[in-house]
């Protein structure tokens, strides 16, 4: 995955190619890391990062 930019945004992004080398889809990470435990952890993927709107599927 990668960081991406886009509309101001950024977005956690996959590329997976075919064998040939070709782009066979783009998806942007829909359902973000967020997790605070009272006095152990926070983190919160959201504050850095936009969710994708879809579920990405393709054919290998």
């Amino acid at each position: 995955t990668f960081p991406e930019r886009d509309d101001g945004k950024l977005f956690n992004t996959c590329l997976a190619y075919g064998t040939d080398g070709k782009l066979l889809a783009k998806h942007r990470k829909v359902h973000l890391f967020d997790i605070d435990i009272p006095g152990k952890i926070t983190f919160k993927e959201s504050d850095a990062l936009a969710p994708g709107n879809s579920l990405t599927t393709f054919t290998m």
